[in-house]
């Protein structure tokens, strides 16, 4: 049986708290507005939650599968998860946050960035899903093959249009592109990735990020679409090179080039007949 304890704290500049080995379960109520708060975690498997931030918070779970919930923030923080199989939620953020979630095989989902946001997801094979964004969000997946999924993105802030910045990196990614309602980016990155779009309310970006260099090894990247029209930048070679046509696919069948139009870096989609 574990000890439930809690701590009230004021007129403290620097608070230091260790969480220790064990399996600990720990909520971050809301943090003093004059105080750095560093929290750290041991091997153990932690369960995290920060229910609203004041000021500067440091969380760093270490080893372990542990399991983070934000639900909002007023103030800059960072949240750090380890190399362990991590479970990550993001439900709101309203100060400018950066998050880094290790090594291993990752569950993050973003419901809502309400600040300035910024998440590495690191080695292995994670599953992202992002629900909204409400204000600069930056997701770079990094190395493995990774699960993207992007249901929404926020169309504006209290500052002007939202921007999200999605990045594969390196490994096999599947993207699926549900809608999105703002400026959204999303960079495919220098391995094969395949990419379903169904729609999208605001303007949307896929660079397939294939470099010159692996011109010799390049598989096409898959592109999926439903009556759509979107933005699509292919590797830095010649657009005649039959490894780099442009491949469409709607309901898991090729779409024949004259059912779409590719002028200037963008694919305009006509009739949605399957080859």
């Amino acid at each position: 049986f574990g000890i439930a304890l809690s701590l009230i704290y004021q007129a403290i500049e620097e608070l230091y708290m260790y969480l220790g080995s064990g399996t600990n379960i720990f909520e971050i109520t809301s943090t003093n507005a004059a105080t750095v708060n560093t929290v750290l975690g041991g091997s153990g498997m932690d369960t995290v939650t920060i229910q609203s931030t004041s000021s500067l918070l440091t969380l760093d779970t270490g080893a372990g599968a542990d399991t983070i919930t934000v639900n909002s923030t007023g103030a800059f923080g960072t949240v750090i998860g380890g190399n362990d199989d991590d479970t990550i939620t993001i439900n709101n953020t309203g100060g400018a946050m950066t998050f880094d979630t290790g090594g291993g095989d990752d569950i993050i989902t973003i419901n809502l960035t309400g600040g300035i946001t910024v998440l590495t997801a690191g080695d292995g094979a994670d599953t992202i899903t992002i629900n909204n964004t409400g204000d600069t969000t930056i997701l770079n997946a990094e190395h493995g093959d990774d699960v993207i999924t992007i249901n929404m993105t926020g169309p504006s802030t209290g500052s002007g249009q939202a921007t999200t910045t999605i990045s594969g990196d390196e490994g096999i990614d599947t993207f699926t592109i549900n809608n999105t309602g703002g400026d959204t980016t999303i960079n495919g990155g220098t391995s094969l990735d395949y990419f379903t779009f169904v729609g999208a309310s605001g303007t949307t970006t896929i660079n397939g990020d294939r470099p010159t260099d692996n011109v010799e090894n390049l598989i096409a990247d898959s592109f999926t679409a439903n009556g759509a029209t979107l933005v699509f930048t292919p590797a830095a070679i010649s657009v005649t090179d039959p490894r780099q046509e442009v491949m469409v696919w709607v309901n898991g069948s090729e779409i024949v080039p004259g059912n779409y139009t590719w002028a200037n870096g963008v694919v305009t989609f006509t009739n949605a007949q399957a080859n």
